[in-house]
C-alpha cells in the first residue's frame, strides 16, 4: 500500500541542499551579521537533516501495516534511486580528480584508493579520501550503509511498542553524542576547526565520514517515522495546528543553536547534536499536513518539485562548480567571487531541475525494468532447472 506524499518533507530538503550549497560557496561572499555567518558556518550540519529524514522516509513507507516488499526489491529499488545521478556526478568530477596528475605522485595511493572506493559506494569507509572524488558523494557511502541495515531495523521497530522505540530514538542520539564525546575527550587531533584538512585531523574524519559513526542519525530516523506510524487516527485542525507550532519551534532552536555566539564544539554538530530538533520537525511538519503557513510553504508544487530536485542538486554541485569555473577560463573565486557565485547558484539549481527530469527519473525506471527482468529472468532459470531435475 503506497502512503500519501508527505509534501513539507520533499520541500524541506531543497532548503536542505541550498544551505550545504551556500555553506561550500557563499560563505564570506556577502556582510550579513555575526548570528548569518555563524548559521552558514553550520552548513554542515544539513547532512544530519539528510540522513534523519532518510530513516524516517523509509519508515514510513516501510515499516507500517501492509505488505512487506522483500529486502532484495528493498534494495534495488534504492539503487536505482541513488546511483545514477551519483554515477553522472562523478563522470562531471572527474576532469577535476585527474587534474593534479601532471606532476604529482605523491598522493598516488590515495588517489587509487579513490579511484575504486568510490563507484563502490565505499569510500567513507577510508575517510581520508571520502571527499577526494566528488566530495559530497561521501554521504551516499553512508547511505549506502544505512540502506543494508534497514530491513533488519524496519523488522525491529515493527516489533517494538511506543515505549521501546522512544527508547531506540534516545539510545541512538546517546551513541552519537557518545561518539562525539570521546573524540573531544581524547583530544586525539589537537586544536581542530571547521576548515582543518582531513590529513591535520585523521581521527576527526572518522567522525565526520566513517558510516558507522554516522549510522545513529539514521536510526534515529527511523524510529521517529515509525513513532508518526503510531501516533493514532486523530488528527484534526486543532492538533496540526499544535504540531505547526512545534515544528516552527524545533527549527528556531536549531537557528538559535546555529546562531549562539557560543557555539558547541563543531565536532558535536557534526555527530548530531542537532539531530532530535530535526527529528521533532520532520515529525511535526508531516503531522501538521498543510494546516499552517510553513508546512503550505513547503508542500507547494514549487517546494516540492525543488525537493525531488534536490538530490541532483546536492550530488552535482561541487562538479558544476568546478565545470563553470573552467570554461570561464579562470578559477571561481576569481576576480569577482560574488558575481560568479550569483550566476552559478540559479544555473545549478536550474541544471538539478533539468537532470531531475529528464535523467533522474527515466533513469530510475530502466533501471528498474532492468533489475526487474533480470529477477524474472532468474527466477523462469530456477524453475526450468528444477523441472528437469523433477
Amino acid at each position: 500500500m503506497r502512503r500519501r506524499q508527505l509534501g513539507a518533507l520533499t520541500g524541506v530538503r531543497f532548503f536542505a541542499a541550498t544551505h550545504v550549497v551556500v555553506y561550500h560557496y557563499g560563505r564570506g561572499l556577502v556582510r550579513l551579521p555575526g548570528a548569518g555567518v555563524r548559521i552558514l558556518d553550520q552548513g554542515f550540519a544539513g547532512v544530519t537533516l539528510f540522513f534523519v529524514l532518510s530513516g524516517f522516509i523509509l519508515a514510513y513507507n516501510h515499516a507500517g501495516d501492509g505488505p512487506r516488499q522483500s529486502a532484495r526489491e528493498f534494495w534495488a529499488g534504492r539503487f536505482a534511486r541513488i546511483y545514477p545521478v551519483y554515477a553522472l556526478g562523478l563522470v562531471l568530477a572527474l576532469p577535476a580528480l585527474l587534474a593534479p596528475l601532471a606532476g604529482v605522485v605523491t598522493h598516488g595511493r590515495e588517489l587509487a584508493l579513490a579511484l575504486v572506493t568510490t563507484p563502490l559506494l565505499l569510500q567513507s569507509w577510508v575517510p581520508s579520501i571520502a571527499g577526494r572524488w566528488n566530495g559530497p558523494a561521501w554521504s551516499l557511502s553512508a547511505e549506502a550503509l544505512f540502506y543494508a541495515a534497514f530491513p533488519a531495523l524496519a523488522l525491529l521497530a515493527l516489533r517494538l511498542r511506543r515505549r521501546g522505540v522512544l527508547l531506540l530514538a534516545l539510545g541512538a542520539w546517546a551513541t552519537s553524542i557518545a561518539v562525539v564525546g570521546v573524540y573531544l575527550r581524547l583530544h586525539p587531533d589537537g586544536q581542530v576547526h571547521p576548515g582543518i584538512p582531513t590529513a591535520l585531523a585523521p581521527w576527526l574524519s572518522y567522525v565526520r565520514y566513517h558510516p558507522l559513526a554516522r549510522l545513529p542519525e539514521f536510526v534515529l530516523g527511523v524510529a521517529t517515522g515509525r513513532l508518526f506510524l503510531l501516533r493514532g487516527a486523530t488528527t484534526g485542525p486543532a492538533r496540526r495546528r499544535w504540531a505547526e507550532a512545534v515544528a516552527v519551534l524545533a527549527l528556531a532552536a536549531t537557528l538559535a543553536v546555529a546562531a549562539s555566539p557560543v557555539a558547541p564544539p563543531f565536532p558535536s554538530v557534526h555527530g548530531g547534536l542537532l539531530a532530535p530538533l530535526f527529528a521533532v520537525a520532520l515529525y511535526a511538519l508531516a503531522a501538521a499536513d498543510g494546516q499552517g503557513p510553513l508546512s503550505r510553504l513547503l508542500a507547494s508544487a514549487p517546494a516540492v518539485r525543488l525537493g525531488e530536485a534536490s538530490y541532483a542538486l546536492y550530488i552535482l554541485h561541487v562538479p558544476l562548480h568546478d565545470l563553470l569555473g573552467r570554461a570561464l577560463g579562470a578559477t571561481p573565486w576569481r576576480p569577482a567571487p560574488l558575481l560568479f557565485f550569483t550566476g552559478y547558484l540559479p544555473l545549478t539549481i536550474v541544471a538539478s531541475l533539468c537532470v531531475y527530469t529528464l535523467f533522474e527519473v527515466p533513469a530510475r525506471r530502466i533501471v528498474r525494468g532492468w533489475i526487474s527482468g533480470r529477477a524474472d529472468r532468474e527466477a523462469v532459470g530456477v524453475e526450468a532447472a528444477a523441472a528437469r531435475a523433477a
